[in-house]
C-alpha cells in the first residue's frame, strides 16, 4: 500500500519535528535464582516524544546478543483500548513467564530450570516508527545462586549525540573489569518485523581485539567506512557526519567468552529547510522520517506535513509516503550496504 501525497494545501505549522527515540534500561544487570524457584528480570523504557500508540515489548534469551536470540515473550496493549492487552509466550517458556505491567515490563520466570541460566534481552519497539531510533534493547544476566564464576560485563556507552552536519563526533564504549576484550561496532535497524526476528541488517563497521599482555591490538575496518575510525580508547569516531549517518550504533564487547551489547544514538542536525531556489514539489524532512515538506508556488514558507499513518515514512526516491519496509535507511528497513547477520 502506498499513500500518494495530495495537493490540498493545509495550514500546518512549520518547524522541526523530533524523531521518536526509544531508550531501554535494566536496573539490575545480574539476577540470581535457584532451580525450582522464580526470578524477576526488571526492565524500564522511555519514549521521547511520547508515542501515540503503545509500544511492543519482547523478551529474548541469548548468551551472545539479542540478534537471532530465542524469543520467549511478546506483548502489547491494544491501540485505542489500552485496558486490553495481547501477549504470547514461546517454547519452553509457555506458561512460565509473566509480564504484569507493560509500562514497566519486568518479566517473571517461574519454575526455574538449569537451562534457564543465561542472558535475557528486554526489547521495546515504538510501533509507529520502527527505524533505528525506534527500537532499543538491554540485557539481564540470570545466574544460579552462589555461582561466583559468572560476572556480568559492565559496558557503558555514550548518551544520545547530536552534531551539526559536517562535524566530527566520537561515540564512546568502555568495559569495566574486562581483560583482553574484543570490541565490535555495528550500525543498523533493530527493526523487529512482524515475527519479531531481530537478526536484521546490522552493518558491521569495525572490530578491535586485544591479543594479550604485550598490548598487541588487531584492528579491522570494513570496506566502505573510510569516514570511520576506532580510537585508542575504543571510541568510534566519525569524520564529517552526514544525515545518512544518523541512527543507532551498537558496541558489542566480548570478554572471556561472555558478550554484551549496548547502543548509542546519533542525531545529525541540518540547516532549516527553505523553499528558496527549489521547484514546487515534495521534499523529505531529514530529521523526521514520518514528515515531509511541500514547496508550492505563491507560498514563501514550506508546508510541513505528516505522512498520517503509523508505520509509514516519506520515500525520497518516489516522493510519496510509503511503508517503512519499502524505504531505504535511515528511515526504512531496506539496506543497500553490505551487512553482517549474526
Amino acid at each position: 500500500m502506498k499513500l500518494v501525497l495530495g495537493l490540498v494545501v493545509l495550514n500546518l505549522a512549520v518547524g522541526a519535528h523530533a524523531m521518536t527515540i526509544v531508550t531501554v534500561s535494566t536496573p539490575e544487570p545480574k539476577v540470581e535464582a535457584s532451580v525450582g524457584g522464580s526470578a524477576e528480570l526488571k526492565c524500564e523504557f522511555d519514549i521521547q516524544p511520547n508515542s501515540t500508540q503503545p509500544p511492543t515489548i519482547a523478551w529474548f534469551k541469548g548468551n551472545d546478543d539479542f540478534r537471532g536470540a530465542e524469543r520467549i515473550y511478546t506483548g502489547h496493549k491494544v491501540w485505542g483500548n489500552e485496558t486490553e492487552r495481547r501477549e504470547d509466550s514461546f517454547g519452553d517458556y509457555i506458561g512460565r513467564v509473566e509480564v504484569a505491567d507493560l509500562d514497566k515490563p519486568a518479566i517473571k520466570i517461574s519454575g526455574i530450570r538449569s537451562t534457564d541460566f543465561a542472558r535475557y534481552w528486554c526489547t521495546v519497539a515504538e510501533w509507529g516508527v520502527r527505524t533505528e531510533f525506534g527500537v532499543d534493547a538491554k540485557s539481564v544476566l540470570l545466574t544460579e545462586t552462589g555461582n561466583s564464576l559468572v560476572h556480568p560485563i559492565d559496558i557503558s556507552v555514550s548518551g544520545e549525540k547530536e552534531v551539526d552536519e559536517g562535524a566530527d563526533v566520537e561515540m564512546t564504549c568502555q568495559c569495566q573489569g574486562c581483560f583482553y576484550p574484543t570490541f565490535d561496532w555495528f550500525k543498523g535497524p533493530a527493526f523487529a518485523g512482524s515475527e519479531w526476528v531481530t537478526t536484521g541488517n546490522y552493518t558491521h563497521i569495525a572490530s578491535k581485539e586485544y591479543l594479550g599482555i604485550m598490548g598487541f591490538v588487531d584492528l579491522e575496518m570494513e570496506d566502505g567506512f573510510d569516514q570511520f575510525s576506532v580510537t585508542p580508547s575504543n571510541s568510534l569516531r566519525l569524520t564529517g557526519a552526514q544525515v545518512a549517518d544518523a541512527g543507532r550504533y551498537w558496541c558489542k564487547v566480548t570478554n572471556g567468552g561472555i558478550a554484551d551489547i549496548k547502543a548509542t544514538v546519533l542525531k545529525v542536525k541540518v540547516p532549516e529547510f527553505t523553499c528558496a531556489g527549489k521547484a514546487d514539489g515534495y521534499y523529505p524532512d531529514p530529521e523526521d522520517c514520518a514528515m515531509y515538506y511541500q514547496c508550492l508556488y505563491g507560498f514563501p514558507q514550506p508546508f510541513h506535513r505528516p505522512c498520517g499513518y503509523a508505520g509509514m515514512v516519506f520515500n525520497p526516491e518516489h516522493l510519496y509516503c510509503d511503508w517503512a519496509f519499502n524505504v531505504g535507511p535511515p528511515c526504512g528497513g531496506l539496506d543497500q550496504r553490505p551487512s553482517l547477520h549474526l
